[in-house]
């Protein structure tokens, strides 16, 4: 993880993305990835993607609910065009979104809604799947929109608020640090409301990463495995940490948040464009708090999933933050020398 400092996170992060809408600097990383010279044609390809979706999302930032998540969903294909080309330059062309919208037929709420992944090669959202993870499965199983905001980090606590018989498919877990020691807590309340259900079984990666989980009155205590290898929490944009759970159907795994956020704009912007008749009332008139969650979907997709695609542009984790540079804060460290000046004060005061 690299901190970026900046006073304005989102233009700045646009600012390094829009380096992939000049020709030359996407030939340099094809060349940089794959060790060849790219066609002519795939470096045309990943630039107006990227102009196209800055425009979109430029766009959607001077709309409403109404039609921003429609904006924002287009943008979102164009990035992940880009990236998928950036990671497979010899791809094959796609024909459709990959995914279909359904609703339940006793559905009362937007949550309620359901996208149906298609398993056809020829659509965007397997392909995009594949291009970030080429072993994982592929996604067969229908998700709802309440299923996908409940596996946003940022909307962990408003999700709780809004659905509040609704499970989760987060973990909040605190990472905490020692002198001598690091490990991982659950709060037991955050398990609670599973019941019998025993999510941790469902973390994926979590037997390899961590070592049989110890439990306290008020937390589970994990503690990592001498070489667990990647981390398998998922970050908000605070940095707090989440274990994601996997759906019994997923076979466990759980698709990346990146992913997440394209199957939820996708949904909301079908809505928007074919179906005004359910969601216009909705955006108008909801008395259940639930467009506030909406809202605030749509407001973190923008914001975090270009993060989340720059991240996989560049390998690396990217957090843009309001903070000075040039500064290192070791105030509350003890040097060798605070310690010998501690012991011989301790000795002078209580002399044998």
């Amino acid at each position: 993880m690299r901190t970026v400092p900046t006073e304005n996170p989102l233009e700045d992060l646009w600012r390094r993305l829009r380096r992939y809408c000049y020709p030359e600097n996407v030939r340099r990383l094809l060349q940089e990835r794959h060790s060849s010279t790219p066609p002519p044609t795939v470096v045309d390809t990943i630039t107006a993607a990227v102009v196209q979706a800055d425009e979109y999302f430029q766009a959607a930032r001077s709309t409403t609910l109404q039609v921003s998540p429609l904006l924002l969903y287009y943008g979102a294909t164009n990035l992940m065009a880009a990236y998928r080309l950036c990671s497979s330059p010899v791809a094959h062309a796609l024909h459709h979104h990959g995914m279909t919208l359904g609703r339940e037929t006793d559905g009362t709420s937007i949550g309620d809604i359901k996208i149906a992944p298609d398993q056809s090669p020829n659509g965007g959202l397997q392909a995009y799947r594949l291009a970030i993870s080429p072993s994982a499965p592929s996604l067969s199983s229908a998700w709802s929109l309440r299923d996908i905001f409940g596996s946003i980090p940022d909307l962990h606590e408003d999700f709780l608020d809004c659905y509040p018989a609704a499970l989760p498919l987060l973990l909040p877990i605190e990472v905490v640090k020692t002198r001598s020691s690091q490990f991982d807590r659950i709060a037991r309340r955050s398990l609670a409301k599973h019941g019998e259900s025993a999510p941790l079984g469902r973390v994926p990666g979590f037997a390899s990463y961590y070592r049989p989980a110890e439990y306290t009155e008020t937390y589970v205590i994990l503690r990592r495995k001498l070489r667990p290898g990647a981390p398998i929490s998922i970050s908000s944009l605070s940095g707090r940490q989440y274990l994601p759970i996997a759906r019994p159907e997923d076979r466990g795994h759980a698709p990346p948040v990146v992913i997440l956020y394209l199957m939820g704009l996708f949904a909301l912007g079908t809505l928007s464009r074919y179906h005004a008749d359910v969601w216009s009332p909705f955006v108008r008139n909801d008395t259940t708090g639930e467009r506030w969650l909406v809202e605030k979907f749509v407001a973190l997709a923008a914001r975090h999933m270009p993060n989340l695609v720059l991240d996989m542009l560049v390998g690396e984790n990217l957090v843009f933050v309001a903070a000075r540079e040039g500064i290192r804060d070791e105030s509350s460290q003890l040097t060798d020398a605070d310690v010998r000046e501690l012991i011989e004060k301790r000795l002078k005061e209580s002399p044998v």
